[in-house]
């Protein structure tokens, strides 16, 4: 499940299916929670998910060696839409991102990441409108295709559109930029993460290994071994400057900045696997949670143990 960055929706991943769901808000509703789409365009498990920035469209990778992007905006006009297919992957897809333009600020790059050690960069073109000349009897159109007619002298438009056209990224095409491999077999791809910001990949490998990657050119800046087990969580906090690492079979945790190389935390804390990691939005917090009925949350600034909640399942 991953919120949208709006707030306003969130995804549900459930086996082949993926839901989009309206996020309850603090008002008083008979019908807080709303289904608003269901996907079912994949045919194996889904894997990994991403939001674009502006929350119109999600990047959905799959066991079944694809990720597609899926557009939540509905598209009229007779234009029938299809999810965009990533394809060329030989291992199952474990992380896809979208990579946002500086200048424009828009979706113009997608990071597919494969269990089998490669990363696949794409990259996005607009398709440009022909410049023709209209024929004869055409009638004048707007930069917007609006149909135009003069009326006592003011052009006025005929029409407005009340509807959206499904967005910028169904109008384009993508393509293979570049594919590169990490050079860890026979390990695989365990865990990973990408920070839109500094536009930076962590990986971390079945062999204890993790590495730090500088996008687009796949510049490693760092590559160290901190396990012999395999690491199963991965992340950056908001700001990019720590990297948590969680080894589920020993119950460990590490906090590493990785401009200055040095350790910001590392217990371990719990008793069985940790599953899942999660920082607070100022990054001075950190919670874990762990098949051991516990969730633990941390302090980056004080080095010790804040909270320790022992939730109790029954039934």
């Amino acid at each position: 499940m991953k919120f949208s960055p709006d707030g306003k929706l969130i995804a549900v991943a459930a086996g082949k299916l993926v839901q989009i769901w309206r996020s309850p808000a603090f008002r008083k509703e008979y019908f807080p929670f709303e289904l608003i789409r269901t996907f079912a365009d994949f045919h194996a498990k889904v894997t990994a998910f991403d939001w674009s920035s502006d929350s119109n469209y999600l990047l959905v990778a799959s066991k079944d060696l694809t990720a597609r992007i899926l557009c939540l905006k509905k598209v009229y006009g007779g234009v029938k839409y299809k999810p965009f297919l990533f394809l060329g992957h030989r291992d199952s897809v474990v992380g896809s991102f979208f990579g946002v333009d500086s200048k424009t600020s828009k979706v113009s790059k997608v990071y597919t990441v494969t269990r089998d050690c490669y990363i696949l960069s794409w990259g996005f073109t607009e398709d440009e409108v022909p410049s023709e000349p209209p024929s004869p009897g055409t009638p004048d159109r707007d930069v917007e295709g609006d149909l135009m007619v003069e009326d006592d002298g003011d052009v006025k438009k005929r029409k407005e559109r009340e509807f959206d056209d499904g967005g910028y990224l169904c109008k384009g095409k993508w393509e293979l930029l570049r594919k590169d491999c990490f050079n860890q077999a026979p390990a695989k791809v365990s865990a990973c993460d990408y920070h839109r910001g500094l536009d930076m990949v962590v990986v971390g490998f079945s062999n204890g290994v993790f590495g730090l990657y500088q996008m687009p050119d796949f510049v490693c800046i760092h590559l160290l071994s901190i396990s012999k087990a395999k690491i199963t969580t991965a992340m950056f906090n908001d700001l990019g400057n720590w990297l948590s690492f969680g080894c589920a079979k020993l119950g460990q945790l590490l906090v590493w900045e990785w401009r200055s190389e040095s350790y910001i935390l590392k217990q371990q804390g719990h008793y069985f696997d940790v599953n899942c990691v999660a920082y607070s939005q100022d990054s001075q917090l950190l919670a874990t949670g762990a098949d051991d009925n516990k969730v633990k949350v941390f302090t980056l600034t004080l080095y010790f143990l804040l909270i320790n909640i022992w939730f109790e399942f029954h039934g």
